[in-house]
């Protein structure tokens, strides 16, 4: 039996509510304060489908509703996204009854088919006023499946295709995007002039995956929204894997997993996850810009360019791990209504992969310091 909305009561709800609840770097004006957490347990059924997954939000100002993307490759169901409302309490608090699950809408391809088990890898989501869902998908290599960013309907059904740089398919294990470490992050600028996305770690004829010893040269490109065009390309440099511990042959990444436009000009926050088997999630937000980074549209490989590279600038802003709130494997962030303590509402939620020993956490925040 599918659960109705009433079965949100078995959420769990972490409190995290700080008497000095804000932080932020010696050198940013944003601030931070936690508003509560949600937890959904383990294989919470909702219209008979697993939530789990969740690796990307998107957020319609108009009608107040909010999207989060599963990235189920058509699994344990079909390739998905949620729509649900968040409220906060009489004290701009979240609490267990918060989030609602509304609906679920199944990805359709082009052809107007379901995507073939395995054969997608849906990772984030962009809502725009004109009713358009943008997602991306980090493609399968070892399929030869490219990725993608589609253009689609609130329910599901196919409009469109961004044109991808032929940078960014695979071709003999020799470029192309990395498994598991395409476009993470995607970002609609507040006017939806602009489309950001962003590649979780480098491609392969760019540089390493992130380890202990190399940052990674991720890639961010810009489209033109309304002309469907690249603008630009940029490198995003990613931080170095983080240790705890000084033992090293630990399984550990470090990616993009999620962007945020605060504008049309280049700045962004940018989540950056650090994880360490038996150490857990480490995760980092950046103020970043690309103003005078160095464009690379068109750049088959970074070994091509002849000039020095320039990254995009990037300045941290705060760890979540100094908040007094559960850290999990966080990939997702969209800003939400203005609160009436003068703040924005700051939504992230992290991808339990569909695994027992992690959490799916909506947390809420209010951020200050947005201009």
């Amino acid at each position: 039996m599918t659960p109705h909305r009433s079965s949100i009561t078995l959420f769990i709800v972490i409190a995290c509510i700080l008497s000095s609840g804000t932080a932020l770097s010696q050198s940013s004006s944003i601030q931070f304060e936690p508003l509560g957490q949600v937890s959904i347990p383990h294989n919470y059924q909702f219209k008979g489908t697993p939530v789990g997954g969740l690796s990307g939000l998107a957020y319609d100002p108009g009608s107040g509703t909010y999207y989060v993307i599963s990235d189920d490759r058509s699994n344990l169901a079909e390739a998905r996204f949620y729509s649900f409302r968040l409220e906060l309490n009489m004290d701009n608090k979240l609490e267990r009854d918060g989030i609602r699950f509304e609906n679920v809408h199944y990805l359709r391809t082009q052809q107007g088919n379901a995507y073939p088990e395995g054969e997608v890898d849906p990772e984030a989501i962009v809502f725009t006023s004109d009713s358009l869902i943008y997602i991306s998908s980090e493609g399968v290599p070892g399929k030869n499946i490219p990725p993608f960013i589609n253009a689609f309907t609130k329910t599901g059904s196919f409009v469109k295709e961004m044109k991808i740089p032929e940078a960014y398919r695979s071709a003999d294990n020799s470029r192309g995007v990395r498994n598991n470490l395409g476009f993470e992050g995607l970002t609609a600028s507040p006017d939806e002039t602009r489309l950001y996305a962003a590649t979780e770690n480098a491609l392969l004829q760019d540089g390493p995956a992130a380890d202990s010893d190399n940052e990674s040269p991720s890639r961010i490109i810009i489209y033109d929204l309304p002309a469907d065009s690249v603008l630009h390309e940029f490198v995003y440099m990613v931080d170095r894997v983080q240790y705890e511990s000084a033992q090293k042959d630990l399984f550990a990444v470090n990616g993009i997993t999620a962007l945020l436009a605060l504008d049309s000009k280049g700045n962004l926050l940018v989540l950056e996850r650090n994880y360490v088997a038996g150490e857990g999630n480490r995760i980092a937000l950046y103020a970043a810009s690309t103003e005078g980074a160095t464009d690379i549209k068109g750049v088959a490989g970074l070994q091509q360019l002849d000039t020095p590279l320039k990254p995009v600038g990037k300045e941290l802003v705060t760890y979540l791990n100094d908040f007094d709130i559960a850290i999990d494997n966080f990939e997702g962030l969209i800003l939400g209504p203005r609160l009436e303590n003068g703040g924005r509402l700051l939504l992230m939620v992290s991808d339990n992969n569909f695994s027992k020993t992690q959490q799916t956490l909506f947390t809420a925040f209010s951020i200050y310091g947005l201009k």
